[in-house]
């Protein structure tokens, strides 16, 4: 959310502004009032195409105790933790987990008899597990998730059949052994802090994949759609947080040719055959979705009047249940990861607020903080905030306020040669009324945030 602090002043918006008012814009004119029956026959279109192309293992039998048998499809495991298809396994030596998954006739309308089948599975954590995967009782795979000493995503697939017997059904038993930090050290209790989430764990069908794709792209343009004529059900609000709307937001979505936008749309989406998917005649649902591009050619033109811009932004918190020497850690990991994709993607630009973040880089990597220095100077960094930190904006004073701006400006100034202009606490556990004084009187052109809205009772006014 931004709000412009010379409304009623001439003053010339810099890029990033002028490319985040004109998302605004486009969130602006393209809305329109529900459209009851369009949108429930769109929506179960949507359902289905998602039950279609759904792999996820949806829950695990879970225990913390080694019993040698557990691998066995004969185990008896009724006794088990039931977990969902994302947990956590935190400060436990030993972690066993059990699921039976069950292979479809078809994917993505394809059959998926005599196709290779892969488990793929995510997770995050802290230390070093080693594992075993088993598929049927028979151990498919030995393998280490080294996360090292700060907090890391790891994705690994294994193989779990060359050629599927359709229908088919699988016992998958996997053994996790927390090893700890480095350096590691021999003791029988886990180490304090080490853990384990286990993100998401899905089937893979390689042979399948340029199928699953173009139903994935279907899939994503009927949500755009939804979400572009704003024919998605929205929760009932109270009469307290309803904000009034303008004539020229009434005018455009009651007009004609909005309304023939929607019904072009809603014909689109009846095009998709997706009964042919659940047959396995593929060859049947691509030529409807032919027919639903042919058809969906109004809206697309319409839609591209309109732009967005869209800008990287690392939401890194300085002091938040973790140590500073792993914030520094992580704003150097986040930036040179950050500079590798610039390298890649020439039309990649990237925002980033809190001097206190830049000045550790700048202390201890040099290098890497002259390279963030040669992208600001490009215009592809775009420096934010003008303060120190992200504060809380609720609880401290007055002064608290003006040394953030004075600190974080003159910091900014002088490393980089940038006056900033937009404000920017998405953050905050609160925003005091006070603030656009402050901004005003600071040189701030704009205030950029989000979570002004979550109030239970005053309903902040404006919205864009």
């Amino acid at each position: 959310m931004i709000l412009d602090l010379f409304s009623l002043r001439e003053n010339p918006m810099n890029k990033y502004c002028r490319s985040f008012y004109l998302f605004l814009l486009v969130l602006l004119l393209t809305l329109s009032p529900l459209v009851a029956q369009e949108a429930t026959q769109i929506q179960k279109i949507i359902g289905e195409l998602e039950s279609i192309l759904e792999t996820r293992i949806q829950s695990w039998k879970v225990t913390y105790e080694d019993h040698k048998e557990s691998f066995s499809p004969g185990y008896n495991d009724s006794q088990w933790e039931s977990k969902p298809r994302s947990f956590n396994s935190r400060e436990k030596k030993i972690t066993w987990l059990r699921s039976q998954v069950n292979i479809p006739s078809y994917y993505a309308g394809l059959p998926t008899e005599g196709q290779e089948a892969l488990l793929e599975i995510t997770w995050q954590g802290l230390g070093i597990f080693t594992g075993q995967i088993y598929s049927n009782g028979q151990r498919i795979q030995n393998f280490t998730l080294d996360f090292g000493n700060s907090s890391h995503t790891i994705t690994k697939s294994f193989p779990l059949a060359k050629a599927i017997s359709s229908p088919d059904s699988y016992l998958i038993a996997i053994r996790l052994e927390n090893k700890g930090r480095l350096p590691l050290l021999t003791q029988k209790k886990p180490e304090p802090g080490t853990y384990f989430r286990l993100q998401q764990a899905q089937l893979v069908y390689p042979q399948a994949t340029a199928a699953a794709n173009k139903l994935k792209k279907c899939l994503l343009d009927l949500k755009l759609g939804l979400q572009f004529l704003d024919l998605v059900p929205q929760p009932p609000v109270p009469s307290h947080r309803l904000r009034p709307l303008s004539p020229q937001y009434r005018q455009r979505i009651n007009s004609n040719d909005f309304k023939k936008l929607v019904k072009a749309f809603s014909k689109a989406a009846s095009r998709l055959d997706v009964a042919a998917l659940q047959q396995g005649n593929y060859d049947r649902f691509e030529e409807s979705i032919k027919k639903f591009y042919y058809d969906l050619q109004p809206v697309i033109k319409y839609a591209k009047n309109f732009s967005i811009y869209i800008g990287g932004n690392s939401h890194i918190d300085l002091a938040w249940l973790w140590r500073w020497l792993e914030t520094i850690e992580v704003g150097r990991a986040t930036f040179e990861t950050v500079l590798k994709n610039m390298s890649e993607f020439p039309e990649m630009f990237y925002i980033q607020s809190q001097a206190q973040l830049y000045q550790w880089i700048e202390e201890r990597y040099p290098q890497l903080f002259e390279k963030i220095r040669q992208q600001v100077r490009e215009g592809r960094w775009e420096i934010v905030g003008g303060m120190w930190v992200e504060p809380d904006c609720n609880l401290i004073d007055g002064e608290s306020f003006i040394r953030q701006i004075l600190y974080g400006k003159r910091y900014f100034q002088e490393k980089f040669g940038v006056d900033v202009k937009i404000g920017w606490n998405p953050d905050s556990f609160g925003y005091n009324w006070n603030m656009p004084q402050f901004l005003v009187k600071s040189g701030f052109e704009v205030f950029v945030t989000q979570k002004i809205f979550w109030n239970d009772t005053t309903s902040f006014p404006y919205f864009l």
